[in-house]
């Protein structure tokens, strides 16, 4: 991964971090057998507008450079797997992950958020990993969300 690319991750994680502050955190979701969320999209969707949630995609950042959806920050399961373990890591992804949010994880297919999943849960985090991939989540319009701003009481 790049330097630029690494920089990047930081500030998209920074700015989620400002943009869940005041959020509240819904209860724990149910998984499917395979251990994605049960969550709808429509869940999922109305999580994301009301600032309840945020979207990691954990695809590599070249799949992230030839697409992605406007709401996602990234977060390359290679990057999560590289770092297992570093306390410097973990203590930067909480301090710009608040962990009053849900944090939904999307790959190309399902497979990538499921193996991201316990990395970040291990470390407090209400995850749901979501079966649909990036395909079918931009033809579901996802791809037209836009991150929450933060309220005037929360900054």
């Amino acid at each position: 991964m790049s330097v630029a690319t690494a920089v990047r991750c930081v500030v998209c994680l920074a700015v989620l971090f400002a943009a869940g502050q005041a959020a509240a955190k819904p209860p724990a979701g149910a998984v499917t057998p395979q251990g994605h969320t049960a969550d709808s999209l429509d869940v999922v969707r109305a999580n994301l507008v009301a600032g309840r949630a945020l979207l990691l995609d954990v695809r590599e950042p070249s799949e992230w450079n030839a697409g992605h959806l406007a709401i996602a920050k990234p977060l390359p399961l290679s990057i999560l797997r590289a770092k297992d373990g570093d306390a410097t890591f973990a203590r930067f992804l909480r301090n710009n992950i608040s962990d009053e949010m849900i944090v939904y994880l999307h790959c190309k297919s399902g497979g990538r958020c499921l193996a991201a999943a316990p990395k970040l849960r291990a470390l407090g985090y209400e995850v749901r990993a979501i079966k649909a991939g990036y395909t079918q989540l931009k033809s579901q319009g996802f791809s037209e969300i836009e991150i929450p701003k933060p309220s005037a009481a929360a900054e």
